[in-house]
């Protein structure tokens, strides 16, 4: 893939992802799937919010509104003492 047609893409796909916010149907805004938890690891064939996010922090993405809900999923995920549950 040409390094124009690369750019194209991704900007393509981060349009798609911030769309649904990153893990919400586009039609109702819920989760697509609710057996399917918004963070596994590691990551499978599965949407991945996490890895979703970890691809906007890695390519250093403009920060964006849309983006708040799946941090906050994030956030009520962490503990007290800073692990993860």
């Amino acid at each position: 893939m040409h390094e124009r047609q690369r750019v194209i893409s991704e900007g393509w796909g981060q349009k798609y992802l911030l769309a649904h916010r990153l893990n919400q149907s586009a039609d109702s805004g819920q989760l697509p799937d609710a057996k399917i938890p918004p963070f596994l690891f590691p990551p499978g064939w599965h949407f991945n919010t996490l890895a979703a996010l970890d691809y906007f922090q890695a390519c250093r993405a403009a920060q964006d509104e849309r983006l708040q809900d799946a941090l906050d999923i994030l956030q009520s995920k962490r503990n007290l003492d800073g692990t993860w549950n």
